[in-house]
């Protein structure tokens, strides 16, 4: 309190001083809590119930679209233009760049689903589309889907069957 100064008003400046400081401390407790809960996960659903266009990096490749699906063990993302799909390996999964302001205008709902890369493949690519499938060392494989197993996909590439093991993939794209 300084000399001539209303001793009330000195206690009211003094509350708002302490409740500032502790609303402050609040904040910065919240924030490392908030910091400490993120998860890969939900980054990832939280930039596809955004909509928001990204780059993907995987097994050195980058993916670009929006995510459509997180899922246990993939990611799903959808070609800005009706290019294509791709179905990525979470595991795979490097980095994630954001690459603009979301452009879709209806975000899908459930964009988180209880299910792993085979099953979603499953689901979206049928036997005979071309796809291009990535393994862990980097090769490319391009051909017609002809088996989706258990543990493994069957591409006719050219005269050749390749059959590649589900645990390998780092990513499948199919051209829409």
């Amino acid at each position: 309190m300084t000399p001539g100064q209303d001793p009330y008003v000195a206690f009211l400046d003094d509350a708002v001083r302490r409740s500032a400081a502790e609303a402050r401390e609040r904040d910065r407790w919240d924030r490392l809590a908030d910091a400490e809960s993120t998860t890969w996960q939900g980054v990832l659903t939280a930039l596809a119930e955004a909509g928001t266009p990204l780059v993907v990096v995987a097994g050195g490749k980058r993916f670009r679209g929006c995510l459509d699906l997180v899922g246990n063990d993939v990611v799903v993302l959808r070609a800005p233009t009706a290019r294509g799909v791709s179905f990525v390996a979470l595991a795979e999964v490097t980095s994630v760049s954001v690459t603009g302001r979301r452009h879709v205008a209806d975000v899908a709902e459930g964009v988180v689903a209880d299910r792993c890369l085979l099953e979603v493949l499953e689901e979206e690519v049928a036997v005979g589309d071309e796809v291009t499938a990535w393994t862990r060392d980097g090769a490319r494989h391009t051909g017609v889907l002809r088996l989706l197993g258990e543990d493994v996909v069957m591409l006719r590439c050219g005269d050749a069957i390749r059959y590649l093991a589900a645990g390998a993939l780092v990513a499948v794209t199919r051209a829409d």
